[in-house]
């Protein structure tokens, strides 16, 4: 038995010196190799701001906005509208009726279907007119005035879109039937609290809807009657003219 065990050890040893052998070699006979192991993905670094560069401040709202809208909330502004194009008459619009009669109304937020954020385009589809200047055209602000009538009847047009209707005709009034001609005291029965009297030139109804709180209809008084009035959106709406 002692015989035996010594002959085993050495058998041993060699068996453990082909084995490393083997594997310092590279790989097996048959060919199979040891995977690859992927490196790991470095973690980025965060951004360092430029030394003596501060951050950019965040861009705040205009708080104005609202009062330039379609206005989408309303919305976004409708595109500007070439007051060249929007004064070409449609072939498909009859121009012998007249775009604007006795039935028509104004209202805090247009006249018929004309609405306040039209362009002036659309404004004309809706009215079955076409534009006419008095000259004094520019990209931002001018007057235009149904081709089919009636005398008395202007529109703002306001970086392309529809922002007031000026009346001085006795033909057409508002819903509730104020207009040139109407008394101070007319206009007090008609809107009662919501009448602004703080300028006696100028009256002003003013709405209480959310909705139209930058809506007015602006009565000009003179000789103790309306000689005209005009409803729109704000500020366009206090302009005695284009700025």
């Amino acid at each position: 038995m002692l015989v035996a065990q010594l002959i085993r050890k050495p058998l041993l040893v060699l068996a453990a010196l082909a084995f490393v052998a083997s594997a310092c070699s590279g790989g097996s006979d048959d060919g199979a190799t040891l995977e690859a192991v992927e490196e790991p993905t470095p973690t980025p670094l965060p951004l360092q701001e430029t030394p003596g560069e501060p951050a950019e401040a965040p861009v705040e709202a205009d708080p104005t906005a609202d009062a330039e809208v379609d206005i989408e909330a309303n919305g976004d502004r409708p595109g500007t509208d070439d007051p060249a194009s929007s004064t070409t008459p449609d072939p498909d619009i009859d121009l012998s009726k007249p775009a604007f009669t006795e039935a028509s109304k104004v209202s805090t937020v247009g006249l018929d279907e004309v609405f306040f954020g039209m362009t002036a385009a659309d404004a004309a589809a809706a009215a079955a007119t076409a534009w006419t200047t008095d000259g004094s055209v520019t990209s931002e602000c001018w007057f235009a005035d149904p081709v089919n009538g009636p005398v008395g009847v202007s529109f703002m047009m306001w970086n392309g879109g529809v922002e007031r209707v000026d009346v001085t005709t006795e033909l057409i009034t508002t819903r509730s039937g104020a207009g040139v001609g109407s008394t101070p005291e007319e206009l007090r029965e008609l809107f009662g609290a919501l009448l602004d009297e703080s300028d006696p030139t100028m009256l002003a109804f003013v709405p209480t809807d959310e909705g139209d709180a930058n809506f007015r209809i602006f009565f000009e008084i003179t000789d103790g009657v309306v000689s005209s009035y005009r409803a729109g959106r704000l500020p366009m709406i206090e302009f005695p003219a284009c700025p």
